[in-house]
């Protein structure tokens, strides 16, 4: 029968590890901390501990993989948990006994049953980049990161050009080592800078700059707002487009009207909509005008690329494209909290005819309707899209030859290649009243709380302390798993008189806080008292 089972919590001023275990055999997951110090606390079955007559609970450990253990300390059944300090890094296999009254080990025997198994890793990541320019007007990043445990997936690119305090996410496959490039219109100064953490929540960072040369064939002309494309068609419902036929003109970028960038810097170019073809106009062809059938082909194929049927058209609210109700996003998902970003593409299989454009369809409903967004005039990677607010985005790419060939356009029902949810909404976060515990208890917080997001992080919650209500801030637990409460063993180092602050994050790495609006007091003393003295106030009469 199993007595035992380990926990890894956190502890105040001690490493912070959540997980548990009562698997036999080897653990199926580790848990990661960057922490050396942490305690362990075990639960055990009272009524088997009694019936055994239990003297001493041992802890053993195993820094080789179960290979040999060894006996790291004993404690009393009622202490409850096991203090552990490592002296460096590396896996750790625990096991735990039961010493009965005559003295006998359970379970006994030579083979453990490892109940935990930690990996704990001080070295944060290594990130290297290297940004330079390749040619007159374009820059090329690479980024190489390096760590036993290295988590790709928290990896974070963004640059800045020309001195701007607004960062843009570079979007890049999440790998451990990658390139990528874009185009910079004018002279100046280009900032990149990263971030990648490790299982352990190690981080490693990275930033370079350079100064750039602008290609002096390419030119941005200044435009009003109102004088952008409008894209309000969406495609319609069948068709498939001739692929001798261009389906419109190469637009010219737009300028960015936001606040401290230079308009004639590369920015995405807005999402808006768009005045519809005249029935009457046709589309042009790449074939000369004279030629045999011709005309008659464009004939045929006007209309199947962009409806213009009033009754099709979407509703707008202010002119832009309209939310999607529902969240249809998929699980691989990228969340940001801006609204400019880069789609980084490849362009395979090119003939002798090169590239003719590079186009970019929008949608906001999962592909029922599809939006041309635009395209790319360089038509190098990547490419620069700006969306007009909060929503779940879903883009489409295709490639047309220099005579025009290209696959079908998106059709209705189809899935987007990548999804972008933009989310610049931060959690909303609500601390509950704080309970102190009992008697034996006394010296325990009881924290509790309640999160809403519509993208919450993996690990949402931080919990924090400090005898300010402006802080600084101490932590009580770093990141973990929203589940709405937490008790904070306080130890005698810590103060009698503190503000708690829950912190919230989602998966764009939007913030919210929340403070104690009054400080908790926690008096442990226990008064005592003593009779020092017996007065008689009325003396019987003799």
């Amino acid at each position: 029968m199993r007595l035992l089972t380990l926990l890894v919590v956190s502890c105040s001023c001690w490493g912070i590890l959540t997980g548990s275990s009562q698997a036999a055999g080897v653990p199926s997951a580790p848990v990661f901390t960057s922490k050396t110090q942490f305690r362990i606390p075990y639960h055990y079955d009272q009524a088997e501990i009694d019936r055994l007559g239990a003297r001493e609970i041992r802890l053993y450990v195993s820094i080789d993989r179960g290979v040999t253990w060894n006996h790291l300390k004993s404690v009393s059944p009622a202490t409850r948990k096991f203090p552990f300090e490592a002296t460096q890094d590396g896996e750790y296999w625990f096991s735990v006994r039961t010493l009965d009254s005559k003295n006998q080990l359970h379970p006994s025997g030579p083979v453990f049953e490892p109940g935990l198994r930690v990996v704990i890793d001080t070295t944060p990541p290594r990130l290297d980049l290297d940004l330079r320019q390749i040619s007159p007007g374009k820059v090329q990043l690479i980024w190489n990161a390096e760590d036993q445990y290295l988590d790709p997936s928290k990896l974070v690119l963004e640059y800045s050009q020309n001195g701007s305090p607004n960062w843009q996410r570079v979007i890049v496959a999440p790998h451990g080592k990658g390139q990528t490039t874009w185009s910079i219109s004018q002279g100046g100064v280009v900032a990149v800078r990263g971030m990648i953490k490790d299982k352990a929540d190690n981080v490693g960072s990275s930033q370079k700059q350079i100064r750039v040369v602008a290609s002096a064939s390419r030119s941005v002309p200044k435009k009003n707002k109102q004088d952008l494309p409008d894209f309000n068609q969406p495609i319609a419902q069948g068709g498939t487009p001739d692929n001798s036929l261009t389906l419109s003109e190469p637009e010219p970028l737009a300028p960015y009207s936001g606040q401290g960038q230079d308009p004639q810097s590369t920015q995405p170019k807005p999402f808006e909509q768009q005045t519809p073809l005249a029935n009457n106009q046709q589309l042009p062809s790449v074939f000369p005008k004279a030629g045999a059938g011709s005309q008659s082909m464009q004939d045929s194929v006007k209309g199947q690329f962009v409806a213009d049927a009033p009754e099709k058209r979407p509703h707008y609210a202010k002119n832009r494209y309209p939310a999607s109700e529902k969240n249809w996003a998929p699980e691989r998902k990228q969340v940001l909290n801006g609204t400019q970003f880069q789609i980084g593409f490849q362009v395979d299989e090119v003939g002798p005819s090169g590239i003719g454009a590079i186009e970019l369809y929008i949608t906001e409903d999962n592909g029922q309707k599809w939006y041309k967004y635009g395209e790319d005039e360089d038509k190098k990677s990547p490419f620069h899209v700006e969306v007009p607010h909060d929503g779940i985005y879903g883009f489409a790419l295709r490639v047309r030859s220099g005579v025009g060939l290209a696959d079908a356009l998106p059709k209705p029902g189809e899935k987007p290649d990548v999804v972008i949810v933009v989310d610049r909404t931060a959690p909303a976060i609500k601390l509950h009243p704080i309970k102190q515990g009992l008697g034996g208890e006394a010296n325990k917080v009881t924290i509790t709380w309640a999160m809403s997001d519509q993208n919450p992080a993996e690990k949402s919650i931080a919990i924090n302390y400090s005898t300010q209500p402006n802080g600084p801030w101490e932590p009580i637990v770093d990141w973990q798993e929203d589940t709405g409460r937490f008790t904070w063993s306080v130890g005698p180092g810590n103060p009698s008189k503190f503000y708690l602050q829950v912190v919230a994050r989602d998966a764009a790495g939007n913030i919210s806080k929340e403070v104690t609006p009054d400080p908790i007091i926690l008096d442990l003393t226990k008064p005592s008292g003593r009779i020092v003295d017996v007065e008689v106030l009325n003396k019987a009469p003799y």
